[in-house]
């Protein structure tokens, strides 16, 4: 087991209602204007709404506008990661001068068992 002490439960909020949330609060401390992103990470590691849904669209939609590049990343736990060497990458590059990444899952589904599931399950 994971042996977790405590976890934070968004109950039914669907993980892309949870991630603009965040993104907004983060816009707002950095100072920013959200229209200044011109790269927008959306980092998932979990089933995200309907197939063949984008949530990273959701996102740009709703926080950002449609001008900036809109990726999804999933590479799991190492998510944010990835998505954080991504982005530095495509800053260097000149490409853009202010790169917004943004995590959100939940994993609140009859799919999986979050509190009793092992490592690697």
């Amino acid at each position: 087991m994971h042996e977790l002490g405590e976890a934070a439960v968004a109950g039914d909020v669907p993980a892309p209602e949870l991630a603009p949330r965040a993104a907004r609060q983060a816009v707002e401390r950095a100072a920013h204007d959200p229209h200044d992103v011109g790269l927008l990470l959306y980092v998932d590691a979990w089933h995200q709404g309907p197939d063949g849904w984008q949530p990273q669209y959701y996102l740009q939609r709703h926080l950002v506008g449609g001008d900036p590049v809109a990726i999804e990343v999933r590479q799991g736990c190492n998510g944010m990661l990835g998505a954080l060497q991504l982005g530095a990458a495509y800053l260097r590059g000149a490409a853009a001068e202010h790169a917004l990444l943004v995590a959100a899952d939940n994993f609140g589904t009859p799919m999986i068992d979050r509190w009793r599931m092992g490592p690697g399950s």
